[in-house]
């Protein structure tokens, strides 16, 4: 109950569990620090002034059987921020979530790095991704839809509601889509359904 005091759980042969203060003087003994051990090794800590991390296996949030290190399963109707917010609250160039595996993988047509799987029953026109920015240079500060990808497989490119495989719509005077490459570059149409490829400029008749 005082400065320096700690709760210590042992077995016969390790210590277990701790709860205390961070350290032995200063701030530190205002400082809350609880770790859990397995065999002498630290696999939970919680520092309220300092690093804290789960190194014991998986951990779920929402569920007792969790399936991969981290799981988070929600039964409840979602919001507009989803079951997982992330927001970061400061200028910065830096990514707000960063997605990095290493190691030589990707072999055989396998799934690798973002996987995305959706179930529904709506008629597919709900979005799998959606991209939205908000720029007060570029748009006052109203959000502009830069890429989607519709249930059904559709993507649209500075437009929510494709109406084609691929819908680039874009503002801009000299707006369209560019390609480049270190050779000359080159343009396919193809139909496999036996009728012709054809481009449609504006509303003249392909």
């Amino acid at each position: 109950t005082g400065d320096g005091d700690d709760l210590i759980v042992n077995s016969a042969d390790y210590e277990l569990a701790l709860l205390g203060n961070r350290g032995s003087s200063g701030v530190n003994l205002d400082q809350a620090y609880l770790r859990m051990k397995a065999e002498g090794v630290n696999t939970i800590v919680l520092d309220t002034a300092g690093s804290s991390y789960f190194n014991g296996g998986n951990v779920g949030i929402g569920t007792t059987s969790p399936s991969t290190d981290l799981h988070v399963l929600t039964g409840e109707a979602s919001t507009s921020f989803g079951s997982v917010y992330i927001k970061q609250n400061a200028a910065t160039n830096a990514p707000t979530l960063y997605l990095h595996q290493v190691g030589q993988g990707g072999n055989n047509n396998v799934n690798q790095g973002l996987l995305i799987k959706l179930d529904g029953n709506n008629n597919g026109t709900g979005k799998a991704i959606r991209v939205i920015s908000t720029n007060s240079n570029l748009n006052g500060g109203v959000d502009l839809d830069v890429f989607t990808v519709e249930n059904r497989g559709r993507v649209g490119i500075g437009t929510s509601s494709p109406s084609d495989a691929l819908t680039v719509s874009t503002s801009a005077v000299n707006g369209g889509v560019t390609v480049s490459g270190s050779t000359d570059p080159q343009y396919f149409l193809n139909s496999s359904g036996g009728n012709q490829a054809r481009f449609k400029i504006n509303d003249a008749t392909p």
